[in-house]
């Protein structure tokens, strides 16, 4: 019987690795990159400290005029008025869309950000392109609010008045291009709001649905919708020309960095292990430069990498990930938010129910969609051992020699090794050692698996066929997965980590719910925010939808928008009241 060679190539797409990329295609991935445009929709462009901004980033293909299918991740920042970021997100992209949110520290500084939306591959050409808009953050714990004060050479005539008033809010409400129709008009506390949408047939799509209180005095500018802002995005000059685009899935870029002068950087090879329920394993090589680049396919979200070199000293390196530079955003006159004696009351009223809410927020959780489903990174043809079902043995050493088929111990040199028998079975080593991973970890040193209590171990999983992972060939591979997850704690000194900016766990937003008993529930309910949904589907003539009131008396506001499946700028608006 012949031995069957599986070869595992993890590469980004085509030469997407930047290791010997081929310029050529480097060129023409940036060219398909051109055609992206950004729009990101968001909850609120003003907010206290404290609070959430929900927000969904679309992704357009221009030329093709509907949801973009090139990148796969995108990134939602908030910069500070002087250019400092302050907030990142990173959140998958499905079907051109995407969404997550950014608390709002209590620490952070009154004054005005800059939202700002964009993929790597809108950043990877001769000019990054990306959404921008305004927002306003009031800090309420502190006294420093003189960037909101009067100033005669910035204020814009008539900004006053038209913020005191909401004018600015429903600009563009008159368009309604889906009609909003709810059961009523006034509401009590705690109730329950129905929703119709009623939509021709050509604007058809997918949508946010935001439903916040209005407070007349606590309003800012013009948020950017699809009608005034569109597909047209800001511009900047591109000084990174190491971006490469998310076409495929997650990339992780990086540089090895020798600590000294006897090592060299260049061309070593590394393994990273992304440990969690569904593990990840790459093992790469770096260029000439120590520069390396790796994908992740999203199964595991966890942020801790870690990392070996295999043929160099751990402690002769260190690791830096290429992180996304900060986009340097033109300098313009924005509209001024000015701070005023009557809005004092609204402020704080509205933070002491941000506390409140905040002090409740493990009663009212978002709901995690990750998959529960536990796929192996190296395939499923592995024979396994679930220890529990056998008669349990004090050894490792000896839970191989009565549980496990075809795996054994050999002792050469001194040296301890873990072998896997091939498929042939006439041979005891055919030379290659099996790639041994525990727990998502790749594992050089034999003696350190044998020396684990087999007590703490759940599982074993043997494949006896050869791979080629990284360019070595082994011998079958020898998984291992513990209960307690803590191989590492016991050997860290085998290993070095690294924190990854990673994509936003996808979430269902919690959605308050009342009937009879709830409605006796003694838990407050302060929300402002009544409702976010980044996804409403509309795809029939009337569309339901529903949410519930909260305790917070006032003047609400339902604002629909998008693009429609075939890009028609959709913006709909509707106020209720709450008594």
């Amino acid at each position: 019987m012949k031995r069957s060679l599986y070869i595992i190539t993890f590469f980004l797409i085509g030469t997407l690795n930047v290791l010997g990329q081929n310029q050529a295609k480097m060129a023409n991935l940036s060219q398909k990159a051109s055609i992206e445009s950004i729009y990101v929709h968001y909850s609120n462009n003003l907010l206290l400290t404290g609070e959430y901004l929900f927000f969904r980033i679309d992704v357009i293909n221009k030329k093709q005029s509907n949801y973009s299918n090139l990148s796969k991740l995108g990134y939602v920042e908030l910069l500070s008025a002087k250019g400092d970021r302050i907030a990142i997100k990173k959140v998958t992209i499905k079907d051109g869309m995407g969404d997550g949110d950014i608390f709002i520290p209590t620490n952070t500084p009154s004054g005005y950000y800059k939202l700002i939306g964009y993929t790597k591959a809108t950043r990877s050409g001769q000019f990054s392109t990306f959404f921008k808009d305004d927002i306003v953050i009031i800090n309420p714990y502190t006294n420093e609010q003189k960037v909101f004060w009067p100033n005669n050479e910035s204020t814009v005539d008539g900004n006053l008045e038209d913020l005191k008033s909401g004018a600015k809010l429903d600009n563009n409400s008159n368009r309604n291009p889906i009609e909003l129709q709810l059961n009523k008009s006034v509401f009590s506390t705690r109730d329950r709001v129905e929703l119709h949408l009623e939509a021709p047939k050509n604007l058809q799509g997918s949508y946010s649905l935001s439903v916040r209180k209005l407070t007349n005095s606590l309003t800012y500018s013009i948020k950017k919708n699809p009608f005034n802002a569109g597909l047209k995005n800001e511009k900047a000059i591109n000084e990174n020309n190491k971006v490469i685009p998310e076409v495929r899935s997650e990339i992780i870029q990086g540089t090895l960095r020798a600590l000294n002068n006897e090592v060299s950087a260049a061309n070593r090879k590394i393994a990273f292990s992304l440990p969690g329920f569904n593990n990840e394993f790459r093992i790469v090589n770096t260029d000439n430069n120590g520069d390396f680049a790796f994908n992740l396919e999203g199964r595991n979200l966890e942020s801790n990498l870690f990392y070996k070199i295999l043929d160099g000293q751990i402690q002769d390196f260190k690791i830096e990930i290429e992180n996304l530079p900060i986009l340097e955003v033109a300098e313009e006159e924005i509209p001024p938010f000015i701070l005023t004696p009557d809005m004092e009351n609204s402020i704080t009223k509205r933070s002491v129910y941000n506390q409140i809410e905040n002090a409740f927020y493990g009663l009212k959780p978002d709901t995690v969609l990750l998959e529960n489903v536990k796929i192996s990174e190296f395939g499923n043809k592995f024979i396994s051992y679930e220890l529990d079902e056998y008669t349990r043995f004090p050894s490792f050493k000896e839970t191989l020699v009565e549980v496990v088929d075809n795996a054994w111990i050999t002792n050469q040199g001194g040296k301890s090794s873990i072998f896997v028998r091939d498929t042939d079975a006439t041979r005891e080593t055919v030379g290659y050692e099996p790639l041994v991973v525990v727990d998502g970890l790749y594992v050089t040193d034999h003696q350190s698996v044998i020396n684990y209590p087999a007590s703490k171990i759940k599982t074993i999983k043997v494949f006896r066929n050869q791979y080629t992972f990284g360019g070595t060939i082994y011998q079958g591979i020898f998984q291992i997965e513990t209960f307690e997850k803590d191989f590492f704690n016991l050997y860290a000194d085998l290993y070095a980590n690294l924190e990854l900016l990673r994509p936003d766990v996808p979430k269902k937003r919690f959605k308050q719910l009342y009937g009879k008993e709830q409605e006796k529930s003694i838990i407050p309910d302060f929300r402002h925010q009544l409702y976010w949904n980044p996804d409403l589907r509309v795809k029939n003539a009337i569309t339901v939808d529903y949410f519930f009131t909260s305790d917070v008396p006032g003047e609400y506001v339902i604002e629909l928008e998008g693009f429609s499946d075939n890009l028609s700028p959709i913006r709909s608006v509707k106020k209720f009241t709450v008594k």
